[in-house]
């Protein structure tokens, strides 16, 4: 308590005029203005996967990634250093842990992908290295040393990788990595160094895939931009307004003990936007998820009506998942336990076959992939 009271107090002796205002393709969302909506507005089923519980299939509630892929779920589970294959109704097929000192091997996982144009599987080390896998993911290719530290790393082109690490020597957490050179061709997305104790800049996936293009967000505002490959450089696609509500790092004071921040990222919520884990689209809509006084509240911006949508529960009585996969047909996401399946379904749509499967669950069984099928 003592904690949020300071907060509150350091920011109500600040200047509003530092908010960033007048924002470049800046699409204003009314917090204030309450929204109801229904999930057959957006959604018309949705089918569930309960992930098969077995002595070797055993995840955390809370994994890392879902991975989607020829039909199959991936799952990253970095606190096993390991990924975990099911298949499309979540049979369990394989474990998968290269962990070691060997070729092809690391001692800490922090990604995992299938490459989008070699089809090859790769681990990502954060000390630097992309051990890269065939497509069966049995054979070890080669070992990609990009010699810097990394979290995330997606494909910008067959030669270019984007790395993300918020860096806080050069203060800046994208770089670009050429593979055939073997060097780092530039970087950019300075970050302030007292904003990089906040966690969301480590906890959620900050880049995806957008038809040919790699979108970037920033886990701090929410904005999304183009990665250009050419240029290198972040190109604005959307910036958020949220009116009083808008947050810049620079209202962060610098000189604080790393507490004060922690405590910031916590109770600031009631005050500012901030910490945007989850992010997608498709050509209906741009779709995130974000807290707002202590409640987690979903963003859909419809491309075609210019519309935007916040709430926290649908008008029928429960709430949606954060995005983690979004495609032209389906959002895809998971719940960590059945415990919480109250909170995220009723029977109005459940089918026979949903309500079968919930039916055989325990509370101490894999987390559940949710699909939900777009209304078109």
């Amino acid at each position: 308590m003592l904690a949020c009271l300071t907060i509150c107090q350091f920011f109500s002796c600040e200047n509003s005029s530092k908010v960033k205002k007048n924002r470049q393709i800046a699409i204003n969302v009314d917090l204030d203005k309450e929204q109801t909506v229904s999930f057959f507005d957006f959604f018309c089923t949705i089918d569930l996967f309960p992930l098969e519980t077995t002595e070797q299939s055993a995840l955390y509630s809370y994994f890392n990634k879902l991975k989607v892929y020829n039909s199959h779920f991936f799952i990253l589970d970095v606190r096993q250093n390991a990924v975990f294959e099911f298949d499309s109704i979540g049979k369990f097929i394989r474990s998968i842990k290269k962990q070691g000192r060997g070729p092809g091997e690391y001692t800490e996982l922090y990604d995992f992908d299938i490459n989008r144009f070699t089809n090859h599987a790769e681990f990502v080390s954060p000390w630097g290295d992309i051990h890269l896998y065939n497509s069966e993911i049995n054979t070890h290719i080669e070992t990609v040393r990009v010699k810097q530290i990394i979290h995330k790393v997606f494909n910008l082109t067959e030669d270019i990788d984007v790395c993300f690490f918020p860096d806080r020597k050069s203060g800046n957490a994208i770089f670009f990595f050429s593979r055939q050179r073997g060097v780092v061709l530039g970087e950019c997305f300075p970050v302030a160094p007292h904003a990089l104790d906040m966690s969301f800049y480590y906890s959620g996936y900050p880049m995806y895939l957008y038809h040919d293009t790699v979108r970037f967000c920033d886990g701090l505002n929410g904005d999304i931009y183009s990665i250009d490959p050419q240029s290198l450089k972040l190109i604005p696609r959307i910036q958020w307004d949220f009116g009083k509500y808008n947050f810049d790092a620079s209202l962060l004071p610098a000189d604080k003990e790393q507490q004060f921040y922690w405590d910031f990222e916590k109770y600031g919520n009631d005050q500012y936007i901030f910490g945007f884990k989850d992010v997608g689209e498709n050509d209906q809509y741009f779709i995130t998820s974000f807290q707002f006084k202590n409640r987690m509240r979903y963003l859909f911006f419809n491309k075609k009506t210019g519309q935007n949508f916040v709430f926290n529960n649908f008008k029928e009585g429960f709430s949606l998942l954060a995005p983690n996969v979004i495609t032209e047909d389906y959002f895809y996401s998971y719940l960590p336990s059945v415990e919480y399946l109250d909170y995220v379904l009723n029977d109005e749509i459940l089918t026979e076959e949903n309500r079968n499967k919930i039916s055989q669950l325990k509370e101490e069984d894999n987390p559940i992939v949710f699909r939900y099928k777009f209304k078109k």
